[in-house]
């Protein structure tokens, strides 16, 4: 992709310019770099879907800005390094260009860009903001979950909260994004903001496996409880591994707080109408106040979640 920028930005350009009356070589190497970006990034063997232009672009600034594109080659790589997001660094690196353009001559002692090139750089940003649009939605997105479910073990009463690790696949709707081997998993970095505000606030929580269901009605079946101990589950809901599994499939960052709302592994402990609705009384409010809390301090510290990759 950068060969395929830079050929014609360099050789393809040089020969126009010395051929063709054209004063500006700027201007000649601008029209050839960027059919082969527009060529790359909306190609007509692909029904006007290619990438997102950034290799064939840096093969273009490679020609048309050759004493700034190691540092800005350099920038897009720290970026990566520290945040772990190509797109990112894409648009930082694009977004230095022009500044740099600006800055370094001076130090330098480089001749100044041409005024075509100048506005060119200008330009840049904008694309790789552009073609990037999808990227920048998915860094922005994120989910917390706050559920209700049946604490399984003797450690986790009514009120206690759980942040799962890891949700089994038991629900059925998951098998439509993934084969089962892939494991239901929260983006971890957001569930350590729910932690610290948990430490925080002192509050009580338990961390381990939930185990996600579509079976109702199956705290009369031994068999299934029988499993459940063997499987040594924190907690079973209906809903975390499918919100797991769908954020995953989606690049959305995504966690879950469950409340513990019955324990269902004990006959006393099955949930009913009457004491579903006096937890909601009880602690409907701290729940939907510490995810709102979690998601604002993410937002406002700006932390960067990254994707869990297989």
């Amino acid at each position: 992709d950068i060969f395929k920028g830079w050929l014609p930005s360099f050789i393809l350009a040089d020969y126009f310019f010395n051929t063709q009356p054209i004063q500006d070589l700027g201007v000649v190497q601008i029209i050839c770099g960027s059919s082969a970006v527009l060529g790359h990034t909306y190609t007509i063997f692909g029904g006007f879907k290619g990438g997102k232009g950034v290799g064939t672009l840096g093969g273009m600034m490679l020609a048309l800005f050759p004493s700034v594109f190691p540092f800005c080659l350099s920038i897009a790589i720290l970026t990566i390094v520290f945040t772990g997001y190509v797109s990112l660094a894409s648009i930082i690196a694009s977004c230095a260009l022009p500044i740099l353009l600006i800055l370094l001559p001076p130090f330098f002692s480089l001749n100044p860009a041409p005024l075509s090139i100048m506005v060119f750089s200008l330009l840049v940003p904008w694309f790789i903001i552009f073609t990037h649009r999808s990227n920048i939605q998915r860094l922005r997105n994120g989910v917390l979950f706050l559920g209700k479910c049946g604490g399984l073990k003797k450690t986790t009463d009514i009120g206690h909260f759980i942040l799962p690790t890891a949700a089994i696949r038991g629900e059925g709707t998951s098998n439509d994004y993934f084969p089962k081997e892939v494991p239901a998993m929260p983006s971890f970095k957001l569930h350590k903001y729910v932690s610290d505000i948990l430490v925080d606030k002192k509050i009580e929580y338990r961390t381990g496996v939930v185990y996600s269901t579509n079976r109702r009605v199956w705290e009369h079946d031994e068999k299934f409880k029988k499993y459940l101990r063997k499987v040594r589950v924190m907690g079973i809901d209906m809903e975390t591994a499918t919100i797991f599994i769908t954020g995953f499939s989606n690049e959305i960052n995504r966690g879950a707080l469950l409340l513990v709302s019955d324990t269902p592994m004990v006959p006393e402990g099955i949930k009913t109408q009457e004491k579903d609705q006096e937890v909601t009384r009880k602690y409907v409010d701290l729940h939907i106040d510490m995810g709102i809390e979690a998601m604002t301090r993410i937002g406002v510290e700006g932390e960067q979640i990254k994707h869990f990759r297989y």
